[in-house]
């Protein structure tokens, strides 16, 4: 299993379900450190490191390896739009 911080389309329980189907885990976050904005070439939000008075609130899924893959197309990873990032023990999706 794979921890993910998600913050847009995935923190609502339909649409996460359509997609992904069952997530075995989940649990609200907030992730300090981080704010969002705009994303440069979509209009979708990113988040991006910002100071330690900041923070983003959002969700962390345990996913399996099959929905991570389907993640990184939904997020757009082959043709750049955003990149998953190690932050302590979970991925997160940001410009």
């Amino acid at each position: 299993m794979e921890k993910v911080f998600v913050y847009g389309i995935f923190t609502e329980s339909f649409t996460r379900y359509k997609i992904l189907g069952d997530i075995s885990n989940q649990w609200y976050m907030e992730l300090r450190g981080y704010s969002i904005r705009q994303h440069s070439r979509v209009p979708f939000k990113t988040i991006f490191e910002s100071d330690m008075t900041s923070w983003v609130q959002g969700l962390i899924l345990e996913v399996t390896p099959e929905q991570l893959k389907l993640m990184d197309k939904i997020e757009s990873i082959d043709r750049g739009l955003y990149r998953r990032v190690k932050i302590d023990d979970f991925w997160v999706y940001m410009e």
